[in-house]
């Protein structure tokens, strides 16, 4: 087998120089974009290669090609241009590019001051975005949120578990729901345990979606038979979720109750807060969910905001940012955010991050 290199302006005058001057006897082996905006493509010549191996090639190429503009990240115009190439190697129409925003710091205030973020937190950003003096807004903003936002998504496959707590009313059994159907579609064995006796319904509500899941679940009716469930989950090799009750973690006892759970199972906290609440008193109750000692945040109920406030405050405290819920349904995928794809939510208003399709910026699990 011989191999040949192709530089073209783009994939498809790649391919028509392939195809002039090889035929059809040639697989696509990889691509790759050169320093400029054009492409390097390896071609295989083999005259024994069929039709059906050349389709593959071609379609492995096509992956690549979607997996990179899914990678797309940062600068914008490279954005354009993976998403201009995939459509043009499908034979649609180009995507329209995105309209660039210019910074304006007063501008910007206004913006975050719409989706109610609270006064000191738009003014550190709207500072920090002037000082990097990027002209756009949207990567000026995008470059002052990374300074803040930590991303630490869950690696189901080798945690041994974990303690799902925070304020009443957060949707934390949804939450371990979510984690759970996760976790199963990913070849985990999961046990739910709900440590949540006296909350209306809440047993019950965890049962179903153990039910619907195809989850393991059980009822700790006290420390001893919770730290006993925890254990065999551990023998059997499951992730066990632990649901707790709802609490006020500004009330440090009730707190340090709550949090004891982890330190009982020696199992991960997790916090859960909603997206949908005031933003300073998510600043708080995150504040104050550090000082207990839990160190990764989940955020839910993201659909049914169109301010992002306490999805901003949250994202920016000193906890790391596991992931977010943006779907109403328990199967829903658990998605981390990107400082990029927050940007664009808070300053491009009108494609809210529930419909903005960041799927360059936001990853499921």
């Amino acid at each position: 087998m011989r191999i040949k290199t192709f530089i073209a302006s783009d994939m498809r005058a790649a391919m028509a120089a392939i195809r002039a001057e090889l035929g059809e006897e040639a697989l696509i082996l990889s691509h790759q974009k050169t320093k400029g905006e054009g492409v390097l493509v390896r071609v295989a010549i083999d005259g024994s290669l069929s039709e059906e191996r050349i389709e593959e090639g071609v379609a492995r190429s096509l992956a690549l090609a979607e997996d990179e503009r899914r990678e797309a990240v940062a600068e914008p115009y490279a954005v354009a241009f993976r998403e201009s190439l995939i459509a043009r190697l499908r034979g649609a129409a180009p995507p329209s590019p995105r309209p660039q925003r210019h910074f304006n710091r007063a501008e910007l205030l206004g913006l975050l001051r719409g989706h109610r973020l609270a006064d000191g937190l738009a003014h550190a950003l709207a500072e920090a975005a002037e000082q990097s003096r990027l002209s756009d807004m949207t990567l000026a903003l995008a470059a002052a949120l990374d300074q803040r936002l930590r991303s630490a998504p869950l690696e189901l496959a080798q945690a041994k578990g974990f303690v799902i707590l925070g304020p009443r009313g957060t949707g934390k059994t949804v939450m371990a729901g979510r984690i759970a159907a996760q976790a199963v579609r990913a070849g985990r064995q999961v046990h739910l345990i709900a440590a949540d006796t006296e909350g209306a319904g809440a047993v019950e509500r965890l049962r179903r979606f153990a039910d619907h899941v195809g989850a393991d679940f059980d009822v700790a009716e006290s420390e001893t038979t919770l730290l006993e469930l925890v254990r065999q989950s551990s023998d059997a090799g499951a992730l066990a979720l632990v649901d707790t009750a709802g609490f006020d973690p500004r009330d440090t006892a009730s707190g340090a109750l709550c949090v004891n759970y982890g330190a009982l199972c020696g199992l991960e906290c997790l916090a859960v807060v909603s997206a949908q609440g005031d933003a300073e008193e998510t600043g708080e109750i995150c504040a104050a969910l550090a000082g207990l000692g839990v160190a990764r945040l989940l955020i839910s109920a993201l659909d049914g905001t169109r301010r992002l406030g306490s999805l901003a405050a949250a994202a920016t405290s000193s906890l790391a940012l596991a992931h977010v819920s943006r779907s109403p349904f328990l199967g829903g995928h658990l998605e981390t955010l990107s400082a990029l794809s927050l940007a664009r939510a808070l300053v491009e208003t009108a494609t809210p991050l529930a419909h903005a399709g960041e799927t360059a910026c936001v990853h499921r699990i």
